[in-house]
């Protein structure tokens, strides 16, 4: 359909069934963004190159969402948009399915951790409102805020900050500093594994996802 026939057709509607329009066209635009992580971060970032790689892992992250498992490790080399994706889009995807669940984000450091806390903010600050999602007021701390919706997000180091919290989705990005860090007998993946995994909130935790460095 030409522009011209949707302006001759638009032309013979009243304003409220034209702002019905326009409304139902935008949510449509709206469920076709969150479809995939990887739709969402292309249709909201100009500059996003999705590659193939992060394609498949998109459509994992589906199927995390989806409940065909509820577990999910991804292993990539460094510096190939692995953490942008599974850290930050992710999550922000995933809470707007889910307005009311808890998402955390946890990696090796705090900074690391609060960085991706920030941005999921920023998007849900920038986005959020497409998909129901506002910051709670007086919710301001970078590392821990809460949603209208009911949801919210905590991003910390692995092993501080998690306890006493349930969880909906658990992010655990980048788990070690280097090769070193993850083959150290006081601090190995299994390590990692119990510090997480056999935390008290552990037995909250819906959705687990274990990212690394191979």
């Amino acid at each position: 359909m030409t522009a011209s026939l949707v302006t001759d057709e638009l032309e013979h509607l009243d304003d409220v069934e034209v702002y019905a329009r326009l409304q139902a066209a935008q949510e449509a635009v709206g469920r076709d963004l969150v479809r995939d992580p990887a739709t969402l971060a292309r249709g909201l970032d100009a500059k996003y190159r999705p590659r193939p790689h992060l394609t498949v892992i998109s459509e994992a992250l589906v199927g995390l969402e989806r409940g065909d498992y509820n577990r999910l490790m991804i292993f990539t080399p460094s510096q190939v948009g692995k953490s942008t994706m599974v850290a930050e889009w992710f999550p922000f995807w995933w809470l707007c399915l889910h307005g009311e669940d808890r998402v955390g984000v946890t990696s090796y450091s705090d900074d690391l951790a609060i960085r991706r806390g920030k941005t999921i903010r920023r998007y849900i600050a920038e986005h959020g409102r497409e998909w129901g999602l506002e910051i709670l007021a007086g919710s301001g701390a970078a590392h821990d805020y809460e949603l209208t919706a009911g949801g919210g997000v905590r991003s910390v180091s692995i092993g501080s900050g998690l306890n006493g919290f349930d969880l909906n989705v658990l992010v655990v990005d980048d788990p070690h500093k280097d090769r070193a860090d993850a083959e150290s007998p006081a601090s190995g993946f299994r390590d990692v594994d119990a510090r997480v995994l056999n935390a008290p909130t552990a037995g909250h935790i819906g959705t687990l996802l274990v990212t690394a460095r191979r």
